[in-house]
């Protein structure tokens, strides 16, 4: 740990990836489920020297391990994305306030547009909607306003970033 509290990985900064790192979670961007072994080959080290590196990456937040469920066989049939706009000051507390509820699928705080907050939400139907919305300026009276973008389809879902062995800041 360095002096502030923060781990620190082979002698990196914790934003800091090299070669290997990046090359591993370039194969996990493309194979989730691929075995150390198999990870091990590609890159030429030991199946144990990925599974050190993948579990090093995951201890400092680099990665996470999460499933996607498919919202359609869930029966999940209201997709949106909601923009909130807050009373001043709010915006972390609303959004610590909304981060445990399983229905949102992530949630962003805004610097610039004519929102402070927006997230995704996913829900049963139209009418379950109707209830939360309700629920939602009964519960956060920080709540000024709320505009709804309903989402017909999705194009891409796709959380795969483009890393790659050699790119990005913090490449070695």
């Amino acid at each position: 740990m360095s002096e502030n509290g923060n781990r620190r990985g082979r002698g990196q900064a914790d934003n800091e990836l090299d070669m290997l790192d990046r090359a591993l979670i370039s194969l996990l961007q493309e194979d989730g489920r691929m075995s150390f072994p198999d990870i091990g080959k590609r890159l030429g080290v030991s199946a144990n020297t990925a599974r050190a590196r993948f579990n090093q990456l995951k201890e400092k937040g680099a990665v996470q391990v999460v499933a996607f469920p498919d919202s359609a066989f869930l029966e999940l049939g209201f997709h949106a994305v909601l923009g909130l706009r807050l009373s001043p000051g709010t915006a972390e507390s609303v959004a610590g306030a909304l981060a445990p509820r399983p229905e949102i699928g992530w949630i962003g705080l805004l610097l610039t547009g004519g929102f402070d907050v927006m997230f995704e939400l996913s829900l049963r139907d139209n009418a379950a909607f109707g209830e939360y919305k309700k629920k939602m300026f009964e519960d956060m009276p920080e709540i000024t306003a709320i505009e709804t973008f309903l989402v017909s389809g999705v194009s891409k879902f796709h959380y795969a970033l483009g890393i790659s062995p050699d790119s990005g800041a913090g490449a070695k």
